[in-house]
């Protein structure tokens, strides 16, 4: 998982445009796990942890990119919207990860990545990947 999230962060940084990954899946499916790996894709050292109560973390990038992380688990989509989601999702280069997208489903773009978490048993995962944001084709 986490190499694959290495794979996912390494084509963002390189994808010029905003990026959206939209993470579905039940508790303990590999959502953070995947991010952590996504992180150092985009060559962040610092410690990747799911901003549950604060909602969202910004992470500079360089070139003056940012990686906002959000963990949408205990709010509704006013309340993300309240924080300027549009305008993140929409600015410059920004790279974006949502965990728990299925919750604000109704404002997110049209144009991201979406992957659903299956877990299968505790060692085994399925990831149902839909890509609309074109990342994988450029």
């Amino acid at each position: 998982m986490m190499d694959f999230g290495s794979f996912l962060g390494e084509r963002a940084l390189s994808f010029k445009e905003p990026f959206l990954l939209a993470l579905e899946g039940n508790l303990g499916s590999g959502k953070t796990t995947l991010l952590k790996g996504f992180a150092r894709g985009l060559g962040i050292e610092e410690e990747i942890t799911s901003p549950t109560f604060l909602i969202y973390k910004n992470y500079p990038l360089r070139g003056g990119r940012s990686f906002y992380h959000f963990d949408v688990y205990r709010v509704n989509e006013e309340d993300v919207l309240s924080l300027g989601f549009r305008e993140i999702v929409s600015q410059g280069g920004n790279i974006v990860a949502v965990e728990w997208s299925d919750r604000i489903k109704n404002i997110l773009p049209e144009k991201r990545m979406d992957i659903l978490f299956k877990l299968l048993s505790p060692e085994r995962r399925e990831l149902i990947i839909k890509d609309k944001s074109g990342i994988v084709s450029n």
